[in-house]
């Protein structure tokens, strides 16, 4: 096993133990009966130290993978073409592909790579990439966040949050918050338990809760709103609203809209009829006082105090 880099209390070990001016004389080999770790001069082959398997010193040593290397001691493994694991503990790379390349976990605790190139955990506990394909997934931090797809996991991410699981195929993103669901591509989730299921793409759910999207184009903020599958291009913020066709908007509480093109603006209403606004109540401010010549234009009559429409 040979040293790659190794230093204590912030100094070159072989400077402050092995008197030595060149590393590349100096050779790392595990004694795996008293768990430690042996140095070796190269030029007389003389034990030079000992450091204790589990003892603080920030050691990095190549990995089992050809070009791979990984924090000694810590019970991290990397194991395939050019991985690093450079921190943390309980870090693993692995995969049975052999062109396994370039997948790197900087720090944390328990984290998992099993994808077949270029995936980054830069910290946090219990993060796993896990898909049988894929291109630099990342999960930045957070925990028990999860990066699985049946096919491909292309530039998809996790900022951080707890239990979040994106299967997305390519370029989707949770934000952050708590169990949290992307399947659709190119879409964004944050929150809590918000899911964005397989049918959907392009969508955004900022914000809110318990929030659900099967649609593509569409977004959702607030609590308990559901915009249902193949119906696309919608919108809805609020609480408990339901949109089962295209091009709705709705922003309210307990509204539901089967109509196309409807826009709704209020609390417990249903709509009717594609393509219409429905309100609770209609407030019409500063009105002209003449009719305009816009057709479908409203208007105050003073003579008659009554508001009229232009044809």
């Amino acid at each position: 096993m040979a040293l790659i880099y190794i230093t204590k209390q912030g100094y070159p070990v072989n400077s402050i133990d092995f008197n030595s001016q060149n590393q590349t004389y100096v050779s790392v080999l595990t004694d795996d009966v008293n768990k430690q770790l042996v140095f070796i001069d190269e030029k007389t082959s003389n034990e030079l130290y000992r450091i204790p398997d589990n003892a603080y010193y920030p050691v990095i040593l190549e990995g089992s993978g050809s070009g791979s290397s990984y924090r000694c001691g810590n019970n991290n493994t990397a194991s395939a073409y050019y991985d690093t694991v450079s921190g943390g503990c309980r870090n693993t790379l692995t995969c049975s592909q052999n062109y396994t390349t370039s997948r790197t976990i900087a720090g944390g605790s328990n984290n998992t790579i099993a994808i077949q190139r270029k995936g980054t955990i830069a910290g946090g506990c219990r993060n796993c990439i896990s898909t049988s394909n894929g291109y630099q997934p990342t999960i930045a931090g957070g925990t028990n966040n999860k990066i699985s797809s049946s096919s491909y996991s292309n530039y998809v991410s996790i900022g951080g949050g707890t239990n979040n699981t994106n299967s997305a195929e390519y370029h989707s993103t949770i934000i952050g918050g708590r169990y949290n669901l992307v399947c659709g591509n190119s879409s964004t989730a944050s929150g809590y338990n918000n899911r964005l299921l397989t049918t959907s793409s392009y969508v955004s759910c900022v914000s809110g809760a318990c929030n659900t999207i099967s649609a593509s184009y569409s977004s959702a903020s607030g609590f308990c709103n559901t915009i249902s599958s193949a119906l696309n291009y919608s919108s809805v913020s609020g609480f408990k609203n339901v949109i089962s066709s295209s091009a709705v908007s709705i922003i309210g509480s307990n509204s539901c809209s089967a109509y196309k093109g409807a826009n709704v603006r209020g609390s417990n209403i249903v709509t009717n009829r594609n393509g219409a606004t429905f309100v609770n109540n209609l407030s019409i401010k500063n009105l002209p006082n003449a009719a305009p010549v816009e057709s479908g234009s409203l208007w105050y009559d003073g003579g008659d105090n009554t508001v009229k429409y232009v044809p």
